[in-house]
């Protein structure tokens, strides 16, 4: 089980985010908002790397794309994302997400727009 923490910038631009979330991943992973502007997903059965390279694409595609908001409005959204396995990283789920969120802190504080591993 691979778990990714993402956290964007601005609720409001929450639904735009969504829809390319779920376009850009397997119908396989578990995918859920844990609060506010962070997310979680579960990869099963993907190895470690395989987690970081699909993090990387989400994080490319999110950065390169202009999302339109309004007529004539438009933004540009990046994420940060954390990594963490099992059984690497932890043996529960808490102790998964708790390693998943420091990294994704450790994003932001190194400049967000990143994928960062433990």
């Amino acid at each position: 089980m691979r778990t990714v923490c993402s956290s964007i910038k601005g609720m409001r631009y929450y639904a735009i985010f969504r829809k390319h979330w779920r376009c850009s991943l397997r119908s396989s992973y578990y995918k859920a908002r844990v609060s506010g502007e962070e997310f979680v997903v579960i990869l099963p059965e993907t190895s470690f790397t395989k987690a970081e390279e699909l993090a990387e694409r989400l994080r490319k595609h999110i950065a390169d794309h202009i999302f339109p908001v309004e007529d004539d409005v438009n933004i540009k959204l990046t994420i940060s994302v954390g990594i963490s396995s099992f059984p690497e990283h932890g043996q529960s789920c808490q102790d998964l997400l708790e390693v998943a969120d420091s990294a994704m802190y450790d994003t932001k504080k190194a400049g967000r727009n990143q994928v960062k591993m433990p």
